[in-house]
């Protein structure tokens, strides 16, 4: 095992290449970088099969996501085969490079393979660590999936729904100059007052009618008259 593997295969979020990782590319890199050997230069040989196994996910996807790996240029791969019968093959070597230098390109291996990655991919480079930062965010986030997450907490589903919401929420921010995470805790906290009742009279307005006529708007001044706007925050959830 190489803690210096570990380490930077933890603090990685976006790779060398600008990408995000994804959430099994992150899982297999763990695993690679816990079978590195920290006396043979970092280097990691755990087959597919095991990898999968260790990764929760079929082979298959397994050397989808190594490939991927390589190509978001996390890790190199170095395809090996028996010196005596070249058409036999050997566990490939995998070494972290997130955040050391990389080996120049095309050289050759102490076990006398190219380091490069089966079935294509390119040769990874060198790149720093993109370390995660903790910070309070609002419960609604982010602004691109305000209106989403707002769907998923009042229960309505279809693109219709969440494309007439997304309407509301872009409508009162370019007028308020509030983010679209505030706003949407906003009018999930009207909801969860009023329920959709008209504040002056029984009629029960459908969800997405709530807050297409504007009816929302009613409640929330009313909130925001009886109760501080940090009040109103907490109770949707919208932080601080």
């Amino acid at each position: 095992m190489s803690l210096n593997s570990i380490t930077r295969a933890k603090a990685v979020v976006i790779a060398p290449n600008g990408e995000r990782i994804t959430r099994s590319e992150k899982l297999v890199l763990l695993n690679l970088a816990d079978f590195a050997n920290k006396d043979k230069g970092d280097l990691a040989w755990p087959s597919v099969p095991k990898l999968a196994e260790l990764s929760l996910m079929s082979e298959r996807q397994c050397r989808n996501i190594i490939r991927s790996l390589t190509r978001k240029r996390c890790i190199t791969c170095e395809h090996r085969t028996n010196p005596a019968n070249p058409t036999v093959n050997l566990t490939n070597h995998y070494r972290v490079i997130v955040g050391q230098e990389l080996p120049q390109v095309g050289k050759k291996s102490a076990g006398g393979g190219e380091i490069d990655c089966p079935r294509g991919g390119e040769i990874a480079i060198a790149g720093e660590p993109v370390l995660r930062t903790v910070k309070k965010e609002p419960l609604i986030k982010p602004a691109a999936d305000a209106a989403v997450v707002l769907c998923k907490r009042l229960s309505l589903k279809g693109k219709k729904n969440q494309a007439a919401i997304r309407e509301v929420i872009e409508l009162e921010a370019e007028k308020s100059g509030q983010a679209q995470g505030k706003i949407a805790g906003r009018m999930l906290a009207a909801w969860e007052s009023d329920k959709g009742r008209s504040m002056n009279g029984g009629f029960a307005w459908p969800k997405v009618a709530f807050f297409t006529s504007g009816t929302w708007l009613e409640t929330d001044h009313f909130l925001d008259f009886m109760h501080p706007r940090r009040t109103i925050e907490m109770i949707a959830g919208d932080g601080r």
